[in-house]
């Protein structure tokens, strides 16, 4: 029997069980008013009520949304729903059926930039666009609301293995220089990774190396230091004498926000004339499912390309990596780094929810972008930027903290509203090259809230 409009069944559950319109707005925190549109299907209602309704209707939350009566009653209780599962799920769900964000935009009846406002958080489905969501991918409610999906095993982010050297490197930085004036092509100079100094692995730029199609990333304490060393090991065996290959945007190897506008790509290879070999080639890529207006244009091997950012209806559109491909001409074997950086556009947020917030961000210390590994700590920070004269107003505005699967919440200092920092503890390696973490931030008054913009946390596996 073809399924109807859902405020028609929960009105007839209701008169079953002698409810009235008020005992359900009592519950569910509505008006009368707005039950009694519900139910003659001129309106929806929220889909983080759903699990109370069906618990009211003595429901499960499968029969609510397959409109049946069950022969049995019902014992257990439809727990709260997570909207931050709500969100990761939808997302899974995507690339596990390789849907592009138009394509299930056609299926939910929506938008592609609704989608990715549900993918993100920002913004939960209607019933029935979650209905059709789930009728078309074939996953009951209760899989959905209650368990963690899992996203594909390979993408073109996954980190998949180790690195194979765990030897320090050797090549002075003299024999370096005097290569890079001998070819003309400046050599960004980088620190070692702190971290990496008293493990006694790697350098500044984490390399790993896959036989497929597998991101890397990389990361520094600094592009402007008076040292870079060179891995005594090829990056892949696949490329025999590449020893490393550096990306630098705006002449930086470091992850940083970035402004709209056009910023240059530089790739330094070691050694310098290894890509003369044409058996060798390079190619570029955006790694970012919600790129807006972010392309790389212009040509070239290793200078000539730029990164060009226009202006995003949300800042994080731009955010993501400029990954660049390596191909074995011979043996088709390819290799990929990435080079991540988020955008820096602060806009101002609706004034009358947010007064005098332009934005707010997850940080740690001053950038959006961690690395941690499995077992190790690592702290959030909230950080609001205000306009000129104001300041955050900690009577009006509560801040908690979104939910995770990936990272355990350890610990919270500060005040919990104008100052507030949190300790993670990462327990176990994302689906993808990396995940998110955020805070939602509450108008006390009016009960508007908004997620802060992400901490992006990369878990090397």
């Amino acid at each position: 029997m073809a399924k109807g409009p859902l405020g028609k069944f929960v009105a007839e559950r209701r008169k079953a069980l002698n409810l009235r319109q008020s005992d359900l707005a009592d519950a569910l925190g509505y008006t009368t008013q707005a039950i009694s549109k519900f139910e003659a299907g001129e309106s929806q209602i929220a889909i983080a009520v759903l699990p109370n309704l069906a618990n009211l209707l003595h429901l499960s939350i499968d029969d609510l949304f397959a409109q049946s009566i069950p022969s049995e009653p019902v014992t257990k209780k439809n727990e709260k729903i997570d909207e931050a599962l709500v969100a990761t799920n939808l997302a899974t769900l995507r690339k596990l059926n390789h849907l592009s964000l138009s394509e299930e935009a056609s299926i939910a009846e929506v938008s592609k930039r609704t989608i990715i406002h549900y993918e993100r958080g920002d913004s939960a489905p209607s019933f029935d666009v979650l209905d059709r969501l789930l009728s078309h991918f074939n996953v009951t409610p209760s899989l959905f609301f209650y368990s963690v999906l899992k996203s594909p095993e390979v993408s073109p982010t996954v980190l998949s293995e180790k690195p194979k050297s765990k030897k320090k490197w050797l090549i002075p930085v003299i024999a370096i220089l005097l290569i890079a004036l001998a070819t003309g092509i400046t050599v960004p100079l980088v620190l070692q990774n702190q971290k990496a100094q008293k493990s006694g692995t790697s350098s500044s730029t984490s390399l790993i190396s896959t036989s497929e199609s597998t991101a890397s990333s990389q990361s520094s304490e600094s592009s402007s230091s008076s040292e870079f060393s060179v891995p005594t090991e090829d990056l892949s065996s696949d490329f025999p004498g590449l020893k490393a290959l550096l990306i630098a945007i705006d002449g930086s190897t470091v992850q940083k926000e970035l402004a709209i506008g056009t910023h240059p790509i530089v790739l330094t290879p070691y050694p310098a004339d290894y890509f003369n070999d044409t058996n060798y080639t390079i190619s570029y890529s955006l790694n970012n499912v919600y790129i807006d207006q972010t392309t790389i244009e212009g040509t070239g091997t290793l200078s000539g390309r730029n990164l060009v950012i226009g202006e995003q209806e949300y800042g994080d559109d731009a955010t993501n990596g400029v990954v660049i491909t390596l191909t074995n001409q011979s043996s088709q074997k390819t290799y990929q780094l990435a080079h991540y950086f988020s955008l820096y556009q602060p806009k101002v947020l609706d004034q009358t929810s947010f007064p005098n917030i332009i934005t707010a961000f997850a940080r740690n210390g001053e950038t959006q972008f961690i690395e941690a590994k499995v077992g190790e700590t690592f702290e959030m920070e909230f950080q609001a930027v205000m306009k000129e004269g104001t300041t955050f107003d900690p009577a009006l505005y509560s801040i908690t903290r979104t939910n995770g699967t990936e990272f355990q919440y350890q610990s919270q200092t500060g005040t919990g509203t104008d100052h507030l920092v949190l300790t993670y503890k990462v327990i176990k390696i994302p689906s993808s090259y990396f995940d998110t973490a955020s805070f939602i931030i509450t108008n006390n008054q009016t009960y508007a809230k908004f997620y802060s913009r992400f901490l992006r946390i990369h878990v090397p596996s």
